[in-house]
C-alpha cells in the first residue's frame, strides 16, 4: 500500500508534462490580424526555392516575432491561441484563421452527419486532444 503515493505522484507528473495535447502560437497582446501577418512572413521564409517547406524554419522565425508554442489546458484554441505549421507537409497552402475555422465547421457538420459524437468531434482532427475518438 505504500506504492499508491509514488503511483499518484508519477501520474501527476505525466499528466502536467504536457507529453500530449495540440500546440499553439501565443504571443502577449497579439491579435489574429498580428498572428495571420507573422505567419505569412513566416510561412514564405519557410520555403526553400524549391518549394519545399521547412516546419523548423518557420517556427524559428515565429519565435524571433516573439511567438511562443504553448498548449490550453482544455486542448482547444482561444482567441489568445492560433494555430500555425505544424510539419513540413503543412506547406501546401497558407490559410488565414478564418479558412481554418471554417474547414473546422465544416468538419464539424460532417462529422455529425456520419454519426459522429461529442463536442470533441467537432473540431479539426489536428486540433483534437490526442486520444480522441470519433466515428
Amino acid at each position: 500500500m505504500r506504492s499508491f503515493p509514488f503511483i499518484y505522484a508519477f501520474v501527476g507528473v505525466v499528466f502536467l508534462s504536457g507529453c500530449g495535447g495540440p500546440k499553439f502560437w501565443e504571443r502577449q497582446g497579439a491579435t489574429v490580424a498580428d498572428f495571420d501577418r507573422d505567419h505569412a512572413v513566416c510561412f514564405k521564409e519557410g520555403q526553400s526555392k524549391y518549394g519545399i517547406g521547412s516546419e523548423q524554419i518557420y517556427k524559428a522565425c515565429m519565435r524571433a516575432k516573439g511567438w511562443t508554442r504553448t498548449t490550453t489546458l482544455s486542448g482547444l484554441p482561444d482567441s489568445r491561441h492560433f494555430r500555425g505549421i505544424e510539419d513540413d507537409n503543412e506547406f501546401n497552402r497558407i490559410r488565414s484563421q478564418e479558412e481554418i475555422a471554417e474547414q473546422m465547421k465544416q468538419e464539424g457538420r460532417a462529422n455529425r452527419e456520419s454519426g459522429a459524437n461529442g463536442a470533441l468531434c467537432d473540431i479539426a482532427p489536428n486540433n483534437r486532444p490526442p486520444g480522441t475518438v470519433c466515428r
